[in-house]
């Protein structure tokens, strides 16, 4: 949630539109942040764990969303 209430300081201080278009009053943003993270992240090294490799992220957000 820090990560929202930066977006919409950066977004007051440049007057422009906030993070407000992504669910009710941009409650949403940060999981369309992280789950853009998880997207993007295509490279994966050639001796690990494929599935603890793209596991791992997606544990740690539910983790951190979840407390």
């Amino acid at each position: 949630m820090f990560t929202l209430a930066e977006r919409k300081l950066m977004a007051a201080m440049q007057r422009r539109k906030g993070p407000n278009v992504v669910g009710f009053a941009g409650l949403l943003q940060p999981i369309a942040d992280g789950f853009k993270l998880m997207i993007k992240e295509i490279i994966i090294p050639t001796k690990a764990n494929i599935f603890l490799f793209i596991l791992g992220p997606m544990l740690s957000l539910f983790l951190a969303l979840l407390s």
